[in-house]
């Protein structure tokens, strides 16, 4: 996680066991914070068999990101709508108001096959 501070705006892809396919675009680079941070322009997203299902924030709350020492996660509300846990290895999607999004894996807990993070940087002239 530390290797994605300051990097820029993050897609976060995930495989799961299952092979279900899943992940969450934060808005603002990331850092390491006890709060959450982000914009509503943060969004979840699932490969679903109908296609790429995007749920995009609800501005019912502010929980858009959330990173600090022990995972990262996307919305809240009651639960997490997507967290990674700090190994990498193991998360848990529900439900959440931030996103107003199902469960983006087969199950709620689920371990981690694959996890791929994409930066980007804007360069402002």
């Amino acid at each position: 996680m530390r290797t994605c501070a300051g990097k820029g705006e993050v897609i976060i892809v995930v495989q799961d066991t299952q092979d279900a396919i899943f992940g969450g675009y934060f808005s603002q680079t990331m850092e390491i914070k006890q709060n959450y941070f982000g914009t509503g322009e943060s969004f979840l997203f699932t490969l679903a068999k109908e296609g790429l299902v995007v749920y995009r924030s609800t501005m019912q709350n502010i929980f858009f990101c959330y990173c600090n020492v022990d995972g990262i996660g996307f919305g809240s509300d009651p639960h997490f709508g997507l967290f990674i846990d700090s190994s990498l290895t193991a998360g848990s999607t529900h439900g959440c108001q931030t996103f107003n999004n199902k469960p983006l894996s087969g199950k709620s807990h689920f371990t981690v096959k694959r996890l791929e993070v994409f930066g980007f940087k804007h360069n402002l002239y």
